[in-house]
Parts: structure tokens; sequence; C-alpha cells
């Protein structure tokens, strides 16, 4: 390999890390967006039912480099003149740092309050309490 093939090579092994870094975020961005686009489906087509809260708590999990927070409602539902039962509060409830937004929800839904869902008519065993994009990190929506 002559001098300048090598400056060559050497020069481009800056483009792997571009690339790996850039891997990593369009992977979350499209995690991110096809949340987004679940969530405006919900909006428009799926159907409001009534629902019951069965349980609802704040998970806090201390593994990892820190103590992360995240609501876990559980609730059942009759669509169709079927029982159902889920324990999605939203698209995209993500595990958070701080406890506020995990403790405002299970303030918001407590056990045995009577609350509106959206169901998936397609799909009746798919039910959200909040299809809003509140649960999505600030900046992101």
């Amino acid at each position: 390999m002559t001098r300048t093939e090598f400056g060559r090579a050497k020069g481009c092994l800056w483009l792997f890390p571009v690339i790996f870094w850039n891997g990593i975020v369009g992977g979350f961005d499209t995690i991110l967006i096809l949340q987004l686009v679940r969530e405006r489906r919900a909006r428009q087509e799926w159907v409001e039912v009534d629902a019951t809260v069965l349980s609802s708590e704040v998970d806090v999990d201390r593994s990892g480099d820190g103590t992360t927070y995240r609501p876990e409602v559980t609730f059942e539902y009759r669509f169709e003149g079927r029982d159902h039962e889920s324990s999605r509060h939203s698209f995209g409830t993500f595990s958070m740092g701080d406890s506020s937004y995990a403790r405002g929800v299970v303030r918001d839904h407590p056990e045995g309050a009577q609350i509106r869902v959206l169901v998936d008519p397609e799909d009746p065993e798919e039910a959200v309490i909040d299809a809003s994009g509140a649960a999505f990190p600030r900046g992101v929506v």
C-alpha cells in the first residue's frame, strides 16, 4: 500500500463511528415515529368505551445506573359483549428518572376508578388509556 492509499484509507475511518451512531439514532427515531403513528390512528379510528381500573401503582426499577419510575395501570373493559383486560397506559410510556409523571398517572387512575379508554375495533384485545402523546419525553412530541 502506498502512502497515498494509506492516507485515503485512514481518512475514511471516521465513517465507521458515524454510520454506527446514525444506525442507533435512526432505530430510536423509527420506534418513536411508529408510536406516534399508532397514537394518531387510535385517536382517529379506535372506539371509546368505559373501563374500570383494577390496579394502579408506580413500578420502581433500581437496577442499572439509577432509579427509574413507570406507571403500571391495569384496567378491564367490555367491547362487543366480551370482557377484556389491558395494562397499556399509552403507546410511549417510558421509565423515567423523575417519578412525578408516573405518580401523576397513578393518582389520576386510582384502583376502582371508572375511566374511558380507546379500543381497537379490529383487535379488541388492544386498548389504551391515553393516546395524547403526553407520555413521550419532553421535546419529542
